[in-house]
């Protein structure tokens, strides 16, 4: 009944939740306890939307991008490389003021490569590791040059998409541990990957 309540004062419908939302059952009552969890990342989720669709610019996206994923999954190292369609390439952003960081801005990467994390995640549209955990794909050296820019032992790659519609690829920069901690989230990731890409 807390959580009912919780979700209602939030705006959230809890009478039919999708079924990735609902864990087994178990006497130990941690289906309550993972609902309990949903319903709070759901409703930071709502509160980054908002954030996101009252930012002006793209450098202001950028921003709230970073302090989103700090709040909702204690991610302190992020890059952003936006598609450009005219030059089949993807275009390094940066709103760090680190100077490691900001070597990412504007660095280009041709999709004619066709190698690397974040060109594949791009291009197949799925989120892919460093750490050989979701696939079997190896960092390319413009890979290993991104985890070095954001100081980093590894990093996971979320394609940005709206539809068929490619929009881009985040860079997160993670040690293993703080990977294996993310596995469990992978599905929040994405809404908040989806989120992302509507608004850049």
């Amino acid at each position: 009944e807390e959580v009912q309540e919780t979700a209602r004062a939030l705006g959230m419908a809890v009478e039919a939740p999708p079924a990735s939302w609902v864990a087994e059952p178990s006497p130990e009552g941690a289906s309550q306890e993972v609902l309990s969890y949903e319903v709070r990342d759901a409703s930071l989720l709502v509160g980054t939307l908002d954030n996101l669709l009252r930012a002006e610019d793209t450098h202001a996206i950028l921003l709230t991008l970073q302090r989103a994923l700090k709040i909702l999954f204690d991610v302190r190292q992020a890059a952003v490389f936006l598609y450009d369609p005219a030059g089949n390439r993807l275009v390094g952003r940066s709103a760090a003021e680190d100077p490691l960081q900001q070597h990412l801005d504007q660095q280009v990467l041709p999709l004619t490569n066709g190698k690397g994390l974040l060109i594949r995640a791009l291009t197949r549209n799925v989120m892919l590791d460093s750490f050989g955990c979701l696939s079997s794909e190896k960092p390319s050296i413009a890979d290993e040059q991104v985890m070095h820019a954001l100081g980093t032992e590894g990093m996971l790659c979320l394609p940005l998409a709206v539809g068929r519609q490619r929009v881009g690829v985040m860079a997160l920069g993670l040690s293993e541990a703080q990977f294996r901690r993310l596995t469990g989230r992978i599905k929040l990731l994405g809404m908040f990957a989806r989120q992302a890409a509507a608004c850049l």
